[in-house]
């Protein structure tokens, strides 16, 4: 797996989630482990690279639904599971 800048990953996060079935449950760390590989991923400043995938992804017209979660402590927010779906009239 590579390397890559914050910037290079949070455009692949957003390109990975452009690529999932509307309903897919998974979380920001599961998809940065895919592209950068397990070994690679704590490179990485996991909640600053979290939530530029969440601005990117709503400007892209995908929502990351995490609301199951909210009455829940669940640790860091990229670790925390959202359901992927797309706005009809997304890009």
């Amino acid at each position: 797996m590579n390397v890559y800048t914050a910037d290079e990953l949070v455009t692949k996060c957003v390109e990975y989630l452009k690529g999932l079935l509307s309903g897919t449950e998974i979380s920001t760390f599961e998809i940065v482990e895919e592209i950068a590989g397990k070994k690679h991923a704590d490179l990485y400043d996991l909640t600053d690279i979290h939530f530029r995938v969440m601005e990117e992804a709503g400007k892209e017209g995908i929502m990351c639904d995490n609301s199951a979660y909210g009455d829940m402590l669940m640790g860091m927010p990229y670790s925390i599971p959202y359901i992927v779906s797309f706005n009809a009239d997304r890009n």
